[in-house]
């Protein structure tokens, strides 16, 4: 009886959530709109994408997860397995950010690198030119807009499309709380 009451009490503790649970959460994003405008020497231009970008009917893919280094967090926006934007969320002592914490979620980053995450609203601004906002509409369901600028020698242009973001399963609530805790166990 010892022995199984030993193994039962040793099964309990490693599969404790206290452990380093790990948190994957994903969705996929689908392009319903794209509006490309440029502009060169006062003519402007408008195209419907980019080559080698994401176009109408195209996938985008939004990942947040738990890292396996103990106290990160991840995010990452890819598009065929190419890499758009990412960020790390870490609240160490040797970080300059702290994560802020809020009654809807948390905010992570300087200005123009900038996360902000609660169960209805996600903003992700990983670059000077990249911003990814979505909105939840109803329970995994998701709707919102991806936008940036590009600027090349000989013309300066902006790129909006629009999303319609899909999960298989709700991860966002058990990300925030991952980030929350690792805001309160600095």
């Amino acid at each position: 009886m010892r022995k199984i009451l030993l193994i039962l009490s040793t099964l309990l503790i490693f599969s404790s959530p206290s452990q380093s649970e790990e948190i994957e959460g994903e969705m996929i994003c689908k392009v319903k709109t794209n509006y490309v405008v440029s502009i060169d020497e006062g003519v402007s231009k408008v195209y419907s994408g980019i080559e080698d970008s994401f176009s109408k009917g195209d996938d985008l893919v939004f990942k947040f997860y738990s890292d396996n280094l103990p106290g990160f967090a991840k995010i990452k926006l890819l598009y065929k397995d190419m890499l758009l934007a990412s960020s790390s969320i870490n609240n160490s002592k040797y970080s300059s950010d702290k994560i802020e914490l809020s009654d809807y979620g948390f905010r992570y980053g300087p200005g123009r690198k900038r996360i902000s995450f609660s169960s209805d609203f996600i903003i992700f601004t990983s670059s000077p030119n990249i911003e990814f906002r979505i909105k939840r509409y109803y329970k995994g369901d998701w709707s919102g807009i991806i936008s940036g600028w590009t600027l090349s020698y000989d013309s300066i242009g902006a790129k909006v499309a629009t999303l319609d973001c899909r999960q298989s399963s709700d991860k966002v609530d058990d990300f925030i709380q991952y980030v929350r805790g690792l805001a309160e166990n600095e």
